[in-house]
Order: C-alpha cells, then structure tokens, then sequence
C-alpha cells in the first residue's frame, strides 16, 4: 500500500533507491549491473558497519560476494558489533554477524584502546570478562549458543589492551578512582530511585567541582582545573535527564541536555511562536492578540493581562506593537521579525535570569532559522503558519520530518554539564562519566504496543498480535542483548574516571528486587534473581584486586551542597556608545510586492467563474464521446505508443492553423477549444507557467500537424508525463492541445511569427538592480502616463523602494534584430474567442496593473542590452517591447497579444530615479554608461 501511495503522488526517497538496486541485482539483468558497478568501484569500505540494515547487506554482498570476493575487488567492513544499538533505525546487528561469519579467517583486530587510562580499561574488562567466563551463560552479550558443531559465540567479548594517558586526574583525596559503584540496597520503586541518585550524581559532581585541588596533572604542564564541560552524565530518556538537571539546577549546577530524539517542535517555545505567528501576520483580531501576549513565553505578569482586558488604550498599544512586527515581517522575513520581538518584550534579560531561560532563548531562536529556510519556499505568512503546524503535528505524533536540523540543539558548549542519552554519546569521550541509572531498564512487556515484535536465534523476526508468553519472552531477550551493548557504549565513554549508581529497584506492588533484568545485573550473576542483600558482595566480588576500583555505600539523599565559584568574574566595562548609521528600511521589492495589496477586481466574478467551472467539468465527464477518445489517446501517448502521439498532435485544435482566421467556426462549435474550459486560478496558472518554462528549454519543438521528427513526438510523451506527475494527468490531452496551438500560432507583434519559430530564448530571466527611494506612487504616475492610452486603473499601495528590485521575466528573445520580453497570463476574460478583443486584453492589463510590470521589465532589459552591447547599443531600433499573451485568447481578435511599445521617456525616467539621480523626467532614451549595478542571472 506504501508503494501505492508512492507512486500515486511521485515519491521517490532514499528507502526507494536501496530497493529498487536490490531488486536490480537480483533480476535477469543483475550480473550486468554488478559488473559495470565493480569495475567503477573496485574497492568498498564501510565503516560503522555494525549499523547496517539486511538490504544494505544485502546489496554489498550481492556487488562483492562477502564470502569469496571476486579478483579484482575488495570489500572492507569495520565496525564493532558490541556498539550496535541503532535497532530502532534499522541497524540489525544479525546482518553483521552473518558479515562475520561470511568472512571467517578474514578477521583483524584493533587491540589497544588510545582513549582510557590502565585502570578504566581494566575495570570495562573486568565487568565483561567475568561474564564471558561462566561457561554455563551465553555469554557477555548473549549471543552463545550451542549447535552441532559445538559451542559457538559469534559475539565473543574480548578484552583490549590500554596505552593509557599521560595526564591524570586528581582531587583532594589523590588521584580519582577510575570507577566508583554508588551502592544503595534498599529496596524502593523505580521513581524513588532515580530521583535518589540523580541527587546522589549532582552531589559527586559539586564535590569533584569544589574541590579547588581536582583537575589534570600532565608533567612537564600546568596544571589544569576540572571544568563542568569536562563532566557528561548519561541516561537512557528524558526523564532521567530532567531528574538529573533538577538536581544539578538546586545546587546552582549549569547543565544541558542533548539527545537525538527530542524535536524543537515538541517544545513549549514552538506552540508559544506558533501563537505569536498568527497574531502577527493579523494584528486587527484582537482574539489572536490576547492569545498570543498570554503564552508562557512572552510571560507577561497576571496583574498586566488583567489590566488589558480592562484597559483599551493599553490594549491598544499592545496591538500597535503586533502592528509594527507585521510590517518587519512582511519587508525583512520571519527571522528579523522574531529577533526584533525579542527586544520589543525584552525577554533574554528576563529569560536568562530563570534557570531554564537559555534553553527557552535557544529554542525561540532555532524555530526563527527553520521559519526563515522554510520561507524562501513558501509564499506568504499564513503558508508559513500552516508548515509550522504540520511540523508541529509530526513532531507530537513522534515523526521527525525535518531530519536533523529539528533535533534541539545545545544552550552553549562552554562550562556546562553534558546530560546526554547513550545513543547521542556514541562515539564521544569525556574525562568523567556518570550513569547514575546503571540498572535501570524498560522491559519489553507488551504494554506499549499492541503487537510484539520477537526474533528467534536463527534471526527471524515475525510479529504477534496476541502477545503471547513465548513472543513476550524473545522479545524482552532482545532487548536485554541491546542493553548490554548499550551497558558497553556508556562505560567505555570515559577517559579517566566512571561512577556508577547501582540500587534495587522494584515494579509495581511486587516486593521483589528487578536488578536481574537489567544489563548490569546480567553482567554480575547471569540473569539469576539479586536479592538487595547480594548487590554489594556481588560488586565486591566483581572488582576484587582492581586498581583504581572501589565500592561507595550510599546514605540517605544528601543535603544539597552549592557550587562554589573558582574564580571572580572580571568587572563589566561600560558599553561603548554605538554611533554608527544604517539603512532601516531597505528591502527587496518586486512586481509581486508592488502590487499585493491592490483592491479585489470584481468580489462575485470569482464565484462565478468557479461554477462555471465545476459545470463544464461535469459536462466534459458525461460528454461527448471525442472527449474521452482525446483522453485515451493521451493515455496511449503517455504508455509510449507513438502511433498515438502522431494522433493526439494530429487532433489538435488549430495546430495546422498558419493564422488565426484559419480555424473553422463550425469546428470550434462542435469541438470547444480546451484553453476555453481548462480550470482557472492561481495553482493552474502556476501548472501552465511551469510547462511553458519547460518548453522554452526545449525549443518549443512540439509537433505541429500530428507529424515530426521522432524528438519531437518524444517531447508529447514527455509533456503528457509531466502533466501526470504534476497531478494534471486527466487534463493531459487538454494541455498538450492547447500547448501545441500556442507555439504554433502566429504572433501579431512579431509579424506572423511563432514562439516555435524563434531560434534564440531565454526562459525565466533573472534580474536585480539597486532602487534609491523611489515611491511607488511616482512609478504609477509614469505608468499612467505614458502606458495603456490613459486607461483608468488601482492606485498602486504606498510605498517606497528602498534596496533591490528583481523578478523574473517569463520569456526574452530575440527576433528581426530586436529584443522582446514575453509574459504569459492564463487569466479567463469570457466565454469564448470574441471575448479577447484589444479593449477586453487592455482592460485586464490596466485592472491587474500588468503595465507597471512591462515597466519594470523593459528596464532589466534594456539595461542589460545596454550592458551586453556597449555603443552598438540603439534602444530605437533594437528594443522591441513588452508582449502579453493571453494564453486563452490565441484565437481571438489579437491572437491573445497585447504590445506594450517601449517609451523612451518613461524607461528613462525609471532608469535615473532606480539610480538615485534627481532628473528622473527628461526624454530620449540614453545609452550612456550608468554608475549603477546590474545583475542578470539566465
């Protein structure tokens, strides 16, 4: 059903092309794939292969053939299996271990660890080895077992060797033990526990940071203090994290927590900015504004919401300000925006003032940077707001759609503490860790899903809806397996020092010590029942005669001990006075913006035009039968069937037409054209736009009259797959006739020729140019007077252009050695042909002032002719103009082309006033150098 959907909506991901390589490989033409894949890389290293997935595997053996590589190839996998605990994300430590036994006799060992010191390395093996020796287990890691070869461990634990350190580590008491087990053998519920010896590790850890003598001895260095950023405390979730910072928090302990789970769009901070968002982008609705300045974030005090639900002028003012962030949005972007609300309410003073105030501050500001990369592809505030919903919505429902960038990130990396989850810790090193929760465990009971996911010793998995005894118990196996390796990642984190909380937990009402179900109590007696009374000779008994071990017994929650300061801080310096000016109010402009707050043309013809719409569609579905054949003909085209495509290019309307006069009445009767009941609006607009794009990249080397070169029927079957992918697959016969008829039709402008005739196109032409001040206001006068014969037309809103103006001109080409701008308009002015004359196309242009647009783009071109072509340049005879193509109205009167001639008085008078130069009004259109800037990108 996934692949259904996939397919359906164009989706393609990474999962997608391991799959499909796959099944490549494995198809009748596999061994072709394989060779020309070798013979490009002969030689493959992966590394962290204990993270590998069976298809990964799978295609790597396939390529390379694990067990007896072929000459000329070589495949190397490194990894360390005893460190597989991704199974969440795929990684299946069986694929690895069906690596190693692939390559048996293959093997090399790295046997010296360069990161620990002597006695920590010897503590790890000494926790491990004792558990690899009792014969009658299976093992440190669980994986021995018993087959008719004998007895066999493809995870075999296998101590290492330690080059050590040349710095140590010291305190008060002389060097610090390399591992420390914190003992408390009371019996107690799981939350009582953690909660005890999260106070337990913050209390070591103030001890090791008041003590002014613990720090690294290096001989022949100074001697350097321990820093909290030396310090990292691992845990397995977010709730061990919180209990370990509260603790840290009450003894003035800074400290952060990083993990690989944990969304920012889970965080308070996101549904306070989401809040803020709405009231911003709409300022005049008071319910959005009381709602917004009510968030814990913005945090104002009760006494001050209450006083402006009673108080309007100061209600008012509160407005005023959501008022002033709307405009910063709409001319800077989201991210400025945000920041200016940050000094606006002045909450960093207030924020890092409060405990958590750093993590808020980080929070808001990484939701501003996702908001601003997230805007430069969507198109307006409310586009916005509805993405941060969806994120939003994922990130509750656990589904991580912004990949890494939405993991929170860390406060600061200067002098803190480092709470980190063990999966987050893989691969990092720290000169003293803490696991304050080292016997803690989630059993895999069934009660968190309704199904239980088991894997038998042979390495198949299958689901069990009924959670039976026998699934219950593999999959809980499996999960104490990865705990231990989780066990193994965590002690082997450490540089010099480890310590350990280790107490008797109980779940439930049971009075019976779960220790044994745990990684550390599998380690000690095997999985056997610990009673409280065994932890501590068990312990003794496991470090007897270890260097640098010792057993700590724990006496009641200690009281909390303050972090002491080291060292005073150096005075503030007053603030040097900033005296520098900059431009406030520059921005980027376009023709989009100029004109984004003009007056709705007609509020009813909307409405009307959709009806009309929505019964066309019905009469086209239940119509004619040339309809449906048009349709299957598409169908065909798009299957491949060339015979077809000839017939659809052939059928279309008007494609043998040399002018538009040259279409048969009685033919348009009978047969309306498709351009007169396509769907109307923005999103086909935007459709049409982008395959006019596409077509001008290909020459619009359609087929006129159902025959051509093969290219060129290809180029059907590629339009009508185009369309399908777009979602536009059932208006694919429409576009492709509509299409056809519009690059064959004869452009009145350009003296009977088509866009298929032009041999020199540049689609999408970029622009940007400074602007100095210019007021729209002055632009519309301009245009009103030089532009469209006078016409009556919307004011432009109040504005002025201070920055850069760009856009992106649809078409420019050159043709009888003149250079023209081309737009194309989808928009619907009636019903039929008749509907298009020069007054309806001349109307239309002045309503949605598609002259100010002509304007803007007859100046990038002309200034960038006048920079291409130097003193050859003759704006008189080489300027063409601005061509508007109603694309519905290609057999109309004007053949859908309304001509906006270039006026050498209004395009100089641009031309100055953009550069800042006070005679923005004198004639003649000038080819002088400018001191200006112009850059076109093609």
């Amino acid at each position: 059903r996934v692949q259904q959907l996939k397919r359906r909506a164009g989706s393609y991901g990474f999962a997608d092309m391991l799959e499909r390589l796959d099944a490549a490989l494995a198809g009748p033409s596999g061994e072709r794939l394989r060779a020309r894949i070798t013979e490009q890389y002969p030689v493959a290293l992966i590394d962290e292969f204990q993270d590998t997935s069976p298809l990964q595997y799978r295609i790597f053996d396939r390529l390379y053939n694990t067990a007896a590589s072929a000459r000329g190839s070589a495949l190397f996998l490194i990894g360390d299996p005893k460190q597989s605990i991704y199974a969440f994300r795929g990684a299946d430590i069986r694929s690895y271990l069906a690596a190693r036994e692939a390559t048996a006799g293959r093997h090399y060992l790295l046997g010296t660890n360069y990161r620990s010191t002597h006695d920590l390395v010897g503590a790890v093996n000494r926790l491990f080895e004792r558990a690899e020796a009792r014969t009658a287990d299976r093992g440190a890691f669980l994986f021995r077992r018993h087959t008719a070869a004998g007895l066999v461990d493809p995870l075999p634990f296998i101590g290492v060797a330690a080059k050590g350190r040349d710095e140590t580590l010291m305190c008060a008491m002389g060097e610090v033990p390399a591992l420390t087990l914190c003992v408390d053998a009371e019996l107690a519920p799981t939350r009582d526990v953690i909660r005890a010896f999260a106070m337990r590790c913050a209390e070591h850890i103030v001890g090791l940071l008041n003590d002014a003598t613990s720090g690294f001895d290096e001989p022949g260095k100074p001697f350097k203090a321990l820093r909290p950023a030396d310090i990292a405390v691992l845990v397995r979730n977010g709730r061990e994290a919180m209990a370990v910072r509260r603790a840290l928090a009450e003894r003035r302990v800074a400290s952060v927590y990083l993990s690989d789970k944990e969304s920012v769009f889970a965080s308070r901070e996101a549904g306070d900015v989401l809040l803020w968002l709405q009231a911003v982008a709409d300022p005049l609705d008071n319910r959005l504004a009381r709602a917004a300045l009510a968030t814990a974030t913005v945090g104002l005090p009760l006494a001050e919401l209450a006083h402006l639900s009673r108080d309007d002028a100061a209600f008012e003012q509160r407005v005023d300000q959501l008022r002033l962030l709307s405009g910063v949005w709409r001319r800077q972007g989201v991210l400025p925006m945000l920041r200016r609300s940050l000094h606006e309410l002045g909450l960093p003073a207030r924020w890092l003032a409060q405990p958590d105030g750093e993590r808020r501050l980080t929070n808001l500001l990484h939701l501003a940077e996702l908001l601003q990369a997230a805007a430069a592809q969507l198109d307006g505030e409310q586009a916005l707001i509805r993405w941060l919903t969806e994120e939003m919505s994922d990130a509750q429902a656990g589904v991580a759609s912004s990949g890494d960038e939405q993991i929170v990130r860390l406060e600061s990396d200067a002098g803190l503490v480092q709470v980190i989850t063990v999966h987050k810790s893989k691969g990092l090193e720290f000169p003293v860790v803490c696991l304050p929760f080292a016997c803690s465990f989630r059993p895999a009971d069934g009660k968190r899903r309704s199904f239980v996911v088991a894997t038998n010793a042979a390495g198949e998995r299958w689901l069990d809806f009924r959670k039976s005894a026998e699934s219950l118990a593999a999959a809980d196996d499996e999960r104490l397996q990865e705990d231990l390796r989780l066990l193994y990642v965590a002690l082997t984190r450490a540089r010099h020092a480890l310590w350990l909380g280790v107490g008797a937990h109980k779940v439930g009402k049971k009075d019976e010590c779960q220790m044994h179900h745990s990684a550390l109590g599998q380690l000690l007696k095997g999985g056997a029942v610990i009673q409280p009374g065994e932890i501590e000779p068990l312990l003794r008994a496991t470090i007897d005669g270890l260097p640098g071990a010792q057993v700590d017994i724990a006496a009641d929650p200690p009281v909390a001990t303050m972090l002491q300061a080291r060292e005073q801080l150096a005075p503030l310096h007053d603030a040097p006075v900033y005296t520098a000016r900059f431009e406030r109010q520059w921005s980027i402009a376009s023709f989009s913006a100029l004109v984004r707050d003009l007056p709705a043309p007609h509020a009813a013809e909307p409405a009307r035009h959709v009806l009309a719409d929505a019964v066309r569609e019905e009469e086209l579905l239940a119509g004619p039968d040339d309809g449906g054949a048009q349709e299957s003909t598409a169908v065909a085209a798009a299957a491949g069937d060339g015979a077809a495509v000839r017939q659809l290019a052939g059928s279309l309307p008007g494609s043998v037409a040399s002018s538009p006069e040259s279409a048969a009445p009685s033919a348009a009767a009978a047969s309306p054209a498709p351009w007169h009941h396509f769907p109307r609006g923005a999103l086909a607009g935007n459709f049409l736009h982008e395959q006019l794009e596409w077509l001008a990249a290909q020459e619009f080397a359609l087929p006129r009259d159902g025959e051509g070169p093969p290219d060129a029927l290809e180029l059907v079957q590629r339009l009508l797959r185009r369309c399908d992918r777009a979602g536009w697959g059932h208006r694919g016969a429409d576009v492709a006739t509509w299409l056809t008829a519009l690059v064959h039709t004869p452009l009145p402008p350009l003296q009977g020729a088509s866009l298929a005739q032009i041999p020199q196109l540049l689609p999408e032409m970029e622009f940007w140019f400074p602007t100095k001040a210019v007021a729209a206001a002055q632009i519309d006068a301009w245009c009103r007077r030089h532009l469209l014969g006078g016409r009556d037309r919307p004011v432009l809103p109040d504005r002025t252009l201070r920055g850069m103006l760009m856009g992106f001109a649809d078409l420019v080409f050159e043709h009888g050695g003149r250079y023209w701008v081309l737009d194309y308009k989808s928009n619907a002015l009636g019903q039929g042909d008749a509907d298009y004359h020069h007054g309806a196309l001349e109307a239309a242009m002045a309503q949605h002032r598609y002259d100010v647009q002509a304007a803007i783009y007859l100046l990038a071109l002309h200034r960038l002719l006048r920079a291409r072509l130097g003193a050859a340049y003759d704006p008189a005879r080489q300027l063409g103009g601005a061509i508007y193509l109603f694309m519905r109205g290609l057999r109309g009167p004007e053949g859908g082309c309304y001509l906006v001639a270039p006026s050498g008085e209004l395009l100089d008078a641009l031309d100055r006033s953009v550069s800042g130069q006070e005679d923005a009004g004198l004639g003649g259109l000038s080819t002088a150098p400018r001191a200006v800037t112009v850059e076109v990108s093609p």
